[in-house]
């Protein structure tokens, strides 16, 4: 099989698999498993609700649940032109991809009208085994 064919092999994989995951774990009403487990919203959490908004073509409630939604796009281009860009490169972007995460975060936790994120370790899943 051709280099680049079993990569895009592999991709189709992850994203299926990830897709599979993430069904389930919506089915089984835990969404997000790092806020089920802690209590506390990650970084992206609203993601899957952004692009689901997105494929719904609601641009404005795509932004409200996480205003990087359209970030994860650019991997899939990068990730096949990699050996194109410059190493020096990818790490200043993924440096500054971690930065725009870590701001929004910050600004959604801080604020206390935000509904999509939150910190409440006492609706975590190990709070809830611990308490009893």
């Amino acid at each position: 099989m051709d280099y680049k064919k079993h990569e895009l092999k592999d991709l189709a994989l992850l994203v299926l698999s990830l897709l599979l995951v993430f069904t389930v774990f919506d089915a089984l009403g835990i969404g997000c498993p790092i806020r089920f487990v802690t209590g506390v919203s990650c970084m992206g959490c609203g993601m899957s609700r952004a692009w689901i908004a997105l494929l719904h073509l609601d641009l404005k409630s795509a932004y409200y649940y996480h205003p990087l939604f359209w970030v994860p796009a650019l991997f899939v281009p990068a990730y096949f032109l990699r050996e194109r860009i410059p190493e020096k490169v990818r790490r200043y972007l993924l440096y500054v991809v971690i930065v725009l995460f870590t701001v929004v975060y910050i600004i959604r936790m801080a604020d206390p009208n935000d509904t999509i994120v939150y910190f409440n370790p006492e609706r975590g899943f190990i709070h809830r085994i611990v308490a009893g």
